[in-house]
């Protein structure tokens, strides 16, 4: 997730990936789904970038298949 979130933009590529789902990681969903719209602003929002479901999956492999 986070080394496809560094070819995307979203995950700084200063910071090592490691795997950890912190608050760099949580920002770094955020952002690309508010960039994709993998739904509604306001569930987005909400959400935070707290859960990575199956829209937001689809749009990273799209991106990198």
């Amino acid at each position: 997730l986070q080394k496809g979130l560094q070819l995307s933009g979203e995950f700084p590529k200063t910071v090592p990936t490691s795997g950890y789902y912190g608050d760099i990681t949580r920002r770094a969903v955020l952002a690309f789904q508010i960039k994709y719209m993998v739904a509604p602003l306001a569930e987005l929002i909400t959400l935070q970038g707290k859960t990575v479901g199956p829209k937001t999956r689809a749009q990273l492999n799209s991106l990198f298949n």
